[in-house]
């Protein structure tokens, strides 16, 4: 096996494991709370959350 070939079969190799342990897709949508939720919403109905602190 000439050192080409034995990269690119190593190539292969890691590329198989990687695909084999990557993390399952995530969802589109919660559950509970349906599709196209923002789990964080920049703004809501007080305002920014980083100006929600008490001064």
């Amino acid at each position: 096996m000439t050192e080409d070939a034995s990269v690119q079969a190593a190539s292969r190799a890691i590329a198989q494991h990687v695909a084999e342990h990557e993390a399952p897709p995530r969802p589109l949508h919660h559950p509970r709370l349906g599709h196209g939720v923002d789990l964080a919403p920049e703004n809501d109905e007080h305002g920014p959350v980083d100006q929600q602190a008490d001064d």
